[in-house]
């Protein structure tokens, strides 16, 4: 009897930007593997019914010899959404995948188990983001045509506090800043460090913290026209680091001591004063807000709703009003 290679579904959870690595890969595999084309739809499961997914699931689109849903937001779904995943899945569509994205699940949860039992589930832990970073740093100096000393790799990383989309872009701006330099040593890392104020990414960073609109909007036109980079890595790096602050911000309303706040928000010793002065004169209301609004601009760009530089401009001048 023939396999059917698209009875699958998956959960994958973790760090956003493994998230995404991870799916990429189980798209790249699941299309090699069908017999002609494949569709693919994206959807929230907090606006789009588990049951319209499912339900979309059981009918294959004209023309097409699969289909994949990626469905993000897992985290959202009730037990009766539980229960029709349980009820599908007894007998699933046989050309269909479905991909339930989490930013956090426990491998223990009611989601993961019953997805276990049918499908895969990845819960994408630290050492994943590490193996991420370091793929990272090699792939960054193979195109820069540089070296790194051993020490000046572990200096970068805890720059970064293991979050991939800022690894990424403080490494294209390492490279551009290294110059004819062929080898990256731990002091150029640390003069970088300290001269942090001066890259563009952070002043825009700045800028939005401190509703400078004007400002903002300077910063990220000079930033796109002088290093051509994509919109995509520039939503990536400012994720991570607003997310940080509200992390931040969330603990230290809870009453969290600033070495618990410090460690779980990855901030090196050097930024501890910065981090810590900057995290308590903003609102977590005000974070939150900007956060799911980045969110919704991440997920329209991802999902064709949302193209070229209007969209980040709107958003930035939003997130700045």
């Amino acid at each position: 009897m023939k396999t059917q290679p698209f009875a699958r579904v998956y959960l994958v959870a973790g760090d956003s930007f493994l998230v995404e690595e991870k799916r990429k890969q189980l798209v790249e595999h699941l299309t090699q593997k069908a017999s002609g084309e494949v569709f693919q739809r994206a959807c929230r499961l907090r606006e789009t019914p588990l049951e319209e997914i499912l339900s979309e699931a059981r009918t294959l689109p004209f023309g097409v010899c699969a289909q994949i849903f990626r469905a993000a937001e897992a985290e959202t779904l009730k037990k009766a959404d539980l229960a029709l995943l349980a009820k599908y899945l007894e007998h699933p569509a046989p050309e269909t995948s479905i991909i339930f994205e989490a930013e956090a699940a426990d491998s223990r949860g009611e989601l993961a188990v019953l997805i276990a039992a049918h499908g895969e589930v990845h819960i994408l832990q630290d050492r994943e983001r590490r193996s991420a970073g370091e793929r990272l740093i090699r792939e960054k100096l193979a195109r820069f045509q540089k070296t790194m000393t051993p020490g000046a790799s572990e200096r970068l990383k805890e720059q970064a506090g293991d979050v991939p989309a800022l690894l990424d872009s403080i490494l294209e701006q390492l490279g551009t800043y290294a110059g004819d330099e062929k080898v990256i040593t731990e002091e150029m890392v640390e003069r970088f460090e300290e001269h942090w104020e001066e890259a563009d990414l952070f002043k825009l960073l700045d800028a939005i913290l401190d509703g400078r609109m004007q400002r903002a909007l300077m910063l990220w036109n000079q930033w796109r026209e002088s290093e051509g980079q994509e919109t995509y890595m520039m939503i990536g790096f400012l994720h991570s680091q607003l997310r940080r602050y509200w992390k931040g911000r969330l603990l230290l309303e809870q009453g969290a001591p600033q070495e618990r706040i410090l460690r779980e928000c990855k901030a090196s010793g050097r930024q501890a004063p910065f981090f810590m002065r900057r995290m308590g004169s903003l609102s977590r209301a005000k974070l939150e807000k900007t956060l799911e609004s980045l969110f919704e601009l991440d997920w329209k760009s991802k999902t064709g709703r949302a193209e070229g530089v209007a969209p980040f401009e709107d958003w930035l001048i939003r997130s700045t009003a």
